[in-house]
């Protein structure tokens, strides 16, 4: 798997993706991903991205699917405590995420508000959310701070940080061909 790739996989998972068994017969997991009819291009771009993995485009919800891997059932042992209902970010992922898939992850959980960027993350702990805003944050020079409200936790970049990281993002845009349907979420618009 190239990098292009490991990044969508793990912003994906750190969003909007999880994995999950077809059915109790199959020894292995799949990957899934399921958004909204406005966001389908970018769902369809996905599955293109992710091909290596057999990924699988149907237009009808829109959602992805791939096949079963053996990838996908250690990265489900690594990534869900399926006993509190929570994610779980390692040290791997606190050690590779970059900025390609930070933005994979905001455009699945982002949201623009008045030119601030915040991703939504409530299902994660609070503990690892703080360790990787602090790694992010050294990492690339940001200034992103974890906010816990009652049934939701949301990372927010400082305006300067948004200001910084936006631009970057938009070359991400063109360098990778993602739809200019999901720029709305860079632009607010």
């Amino acid at each position: 798997m190239n990098k292009t790739t490991y990044q969508i996989l793990i912003g994906s998972l750190l969003g909007d993706g999880c994995i999950a068994k077809n059915n109790s017969k199959c020894k292995n997991y799949s990957f899934k991903e399921m958004h909204c009819v406005e966001q389908s291009e970018y769902v369809e771009w996905k599955a293109k991205m992710l091909s290596c993995f057999g990924a699988i485009y149907c237009g009808k919800r829109p959602e992805l699917f791939t096949k079963t891997k053996k990838l996908f059932t250690r990265l489900r042992k690594e990534m869900y405590d399926d006993k509190n209902h929570k994610h779980i970010i390692t040290n791997h992922h606190f050690d590779y995420l970059d900025l390609f898939g930070l933005l994979i992850w905001y455009l699945d959980d982002g949201t623009w508000q008045k030119g601030q960027l915040n991703i939504s993350c409530k299902s994660f702990n609070s503990k690892q959310l703080t360790k990787l805003v602090n790694i992010l944050n050294k990492k690339y020079n940001i200034s992103l701070k974890l906010y816990e409200y009652d049934y939701s936790k949301i990372i927010s970049f400082r305006k300067e940080s948004s200001k910084r990281i936006l631009p970057l993002w938009k070359d991400m845009f063109v360098e990778h061909k993602i739809p200019k349907s999901m720029f709305y979420k860079l632009t607010g618009e």
